[in-house]
């Protein structure tokens, strides 16, 4: 089928890229209506979800092209993972934070519960990334402040 051929002139082309300087053009078939019986979980495929942290994108009351589309991949785990999510939530698309850069610092849970309530309704997992930290607990270097760091062991760890 032309799809198949399509799939090996790409296999060919990754193969020269590699630097192999010798190749034989072969013919193959997919046959999609044969299973194998071998199967893979859902979360086999995955996606990077960019605009998750984003209410009007991906959640209530969100755009249903975009969900659609991301429904139509079908990932069976989506990564939910954006840099500007520590950020002014009244400020930035992606941030969740009220007054990051204040020892008043919180979550925005309005945001938070709209962002992901109705986000993914075709049901795949979700891994939500905490990438860093509000400002305030940043050193100036890029560092969480040491008196924010936490030392968690055992009894027996303590011996």
């Amino acid at each position: 089928s032309t799809q198949s051929t399509g799939v090996m002139l790409l296999l060919l082309l990754i193969l020269s890229l590699l630097g192999t300087q010798s190749y034989s053009q072969i013919t193959g078939t997919v046959q999609w209506n044969n299973p194998t019986g071998i199967k893979t979980s859902k979360i086999t495929y995955g996606l990077d979800a960019f605009h998750c942290f984003e209410p009007n994108i991906a959640g209530t009351p969100g755009n249903p092209t975009y969900k659609a589309n991301l429904a139509v991949m079908g990932a069976g785990i989506l990564r939910c993972h954006n840099g500007g999510q520590q950020g002014q939530s009244t400020a930035t698309n992606a941030g969740w934070v009220d007054s990051p850069d204040t020892a008043q610092y919180s979550w925005d849970v309005k945001k938070i519960t709209n962002a992901l309530t109705g986000s993914y309704p075709y049901g795949p997992d979700i891994m939500l990334d905490i990438v860093n930290w509000p400002a305030y607990l940043d050193d100036g270097e890029g560092h969480l402040k040491k008196e924010y760091y936490c030392l968690l062991y055992t009894s027996d760890a303590a011996d």
